[in-house]
């Protein structure tokens, strides 16, 4: 099924505030089909394994921080739902 909404997020070392973030995506979307999309900036915390057990999320894995801007491009160019949320994870 098609999501309503696709949540963007860019993460670099975020830690528990993108699991906040997401956990946060998952409550207030409750009543729409949603997806989340992470795009992991080379972090080195391990904070992109919290987007694996996350339902509807999607992880981008760079391997080196190509910036806010060309990873938010990553991340548009396979999100699903014609409605876009960039959420910051801080």
């Amino acid at each position: 099924m098609t999501p309503e909404v696709s949540a963007i997020l860019v993460n670099y070392n975020a830690g528990s505030e993108l699991a906040t973030a997401l956990e946060s995506i998952r409550a207030d979307c409750a009543q729409v089909r949603w997806e989340a999309v992470v795009v992991d900036n080379a972090s080195t915390d391990g904070s992109a394994a919290v987007v694996e057990s996350v339902p509807h999320s999607r992880l981008i894995r760079n391997e080196v921080n190509v910036g806010f801007g060309r990873a938010i491009n990553q991340a548009v160019a396979v999100s699903k739902a014609p409605l876009l949320l960039f959420i910051n994870p801080d």
